[in-house]
């Protein structure tokens, strides 16, 4: 069969269907502050418990899992985006752990999958707490499992570890920020409903910040950080030593790059480059002539090298599956309320259990007090669902209470202790009554929120890498 269409508008209709998909599943992150695949991969780990209490899992296994069940990535893409989880270079907190070659400031590639071995970090099983009641979850792509939409993180995870990504028409960046500064502030801003310290990036390769557009960027979401390497000059052996580089900077190619501009006369000044970057971190030694001046050399090395380099923030994040240009307030406030929701998602469920488990224990309550004509009632049955309705119609019995008492075998209905029962149904209503407090009360689960920040910021400790002192204007 022959069908006409109009080649302008399908091709109009395919494109904007893929840039759905590429801005969506791929290049900005959710208010959980992670991209599908992240978020699917880390979700992978936590399903099948390979937790940093248990034993490193083959990455190759952990791959196979993410694109056999959940993620339409490829195994590279895949992989590559569980690798860069692990690396303390490229996180401030890294929400998985690698065992074997997981790449390098040197030479960031990892050993193949087959080689290294993966599983969740202490941090990274945070942003799962009570995730199978805290948030909804949807189909995978065959619906053979579940998974869910959304992960409930409890720190704004989106400044701490940052985000790149090129979509179809827009790119976001987001710099990686201090984990203890962003929670603080974060905190403060729920008691008091602003924002009271300007935030500077900390990127976990250290440095030194020449010039931030800091407050800009709070408030617009858009500006420029310039990051220096970090150096000290030592003129009795005529060496200028950096030890802590820029972000996202390959110790190695910067080093071929120094040589190859020293071959080319652009550094006459230097005599020799060493690069004795090892186990012990980054060490980069460069050795000048006699006679040079170097503080004038290293100027001039900022200004020619990647030793120093201009980040462009530029905060767009997924909002409703919509990429949206975001300030810090904007963002805190919807990160708030994606968290105040889990809460009352979870609160909702925990309800629901709770009314369950309270119907069958007045169920059972009730076969304790007429014990005699219940176990004459069972045994004049013609099997469980026959009790069922008989104990429905003669005892005004609801299904969900008949039902804990039929489940019953009559050796243990005999055996109920009445007190005991009592006591447990009360103090589930205590519970209950507790829960559905918090559920109606949006100070309360704002307390919650403050408090498991509070917990996180004493857990998880964290010192500035990258210093902001004699900022320039």
């Amino acid at each position: 069969m022959v069908r006409n269409i109009d080649l302008a508008e399908q091709l109009k209709n395919d494109f904007l269907e893929y840039s759905y998909q590429v801005n969506v599943d791929r290049s900005f992150c959710a208010i959980d502050g992670l991209k599908s695949c992240q978020r699917l991969s880390l979700y992978a780990m936590y399903k099948n418990k390979f937790t940093h209490n248990k034993p490193f899992v083959k990455s190759a296994k952990v791959v196979g899992i993410v694109i056999g069940e959940y993620s339409p990535h490829g195994d590279t893409a895949t992989y590559d985006c569980i690798v860069r989880m692990t690396q303390p270079f490229a996180n401030n907190q890294t929400p998985c752990e690698m065992h074997g070659n997981g790449g390098s400031l040197s030479d960031p590639s990892p050993a193949a999958q087959r080689y290294t071995e993966v599983r969740l970090s202490e941090f990274g099983e945070e942003l799962f707490k009570d995730i199978e009641i805290s948030v909804p979850y949807i189909d995978n792509f065959d619906s053979s499992t579940k998974q869910p939409v959304l992960l409930p993180t409890p720190v704004p995870l989106l400044l701490i570890n940052g985000c790149d990504g090129i979509g179809v028409t827009l790119a976001t960046r987001v710099l990686p920020y201090n984990f203890t500064e962003v929670s603080e502030t974060y905190k403060n801003y729920l008691i008091n409903g602003k924002i009271d310290k300007v935030l500077y990036p900390d990127f976990p390769t250290g440095g030194q910040i020449v010039t931030c557009e800091a407050e800009q960027i709070m408030s617009t979401g858009k500006g420029k950080t310039v990051l220096r390497a970090r150096a000290s000059i030592d003129k009795k052996n005529r060496q200028i030593i950096f030890e802590e580089l820029c972000y996202q900077t390959n110790v190695s190619t910067l080093y071929s790059k120094l040589i190859e501009n020293v071959a080319k006369g652009t550094f006459s000044e230097i005599k020799n480059i060493q690069n004795a970057t090892g186990k012990d971190g980054v060490k980069l030694i460069i050795e000048y002539k006699r006679g040079t001046e170097p503080e004038a050399l290293l100027e001039k090395l900022y200004k020619k090298t990647d030793l120093q380099k201009t980040y462009t923030s530029n905060h767009n994040m997924l909002v409703k599956k919509t990429p949206r240009l975001l300030s810090l307030e904007q963002y805190f406030e919807l990160l708030y309320k994606f968290q105040d929701s889990c809460i009352k998602f979870r609160c909702h469920n925990e309800l629901k259990s709770y009314q369950q488990k309270i119907e069958k224990s007045n169920g059972l309550i009730f076969a304790n007090e007429n014990i005699e004509p219940i176990i004459k009632l069972i045994r004049s049955s013609n099997g469980k669902a026959e009790a069922k309705e008989k104990l429905m119609a003669g005892f005004a019995l609801n299904e969900m209470q008949a039902e804990a008492i039929v489940s019953l075998p009559l050796y243990k209905i005999n055996k109920l202790d009445g007190a005991e029962l009592i006591k447990n149904r009360n103090d589930m209503m205590e519970s209950f009554n507790a829960i559905q407090q918090k559920m109606n009360d949006k100070e309360l689960r704002k307390q919650e929120l403050i408090e498991k920040l509070e917990a996180l910021i004493k857990k998880y400790p964290s010192k500035r890498k990258t210093s902001v002192d004699n900022l320039k204007a």
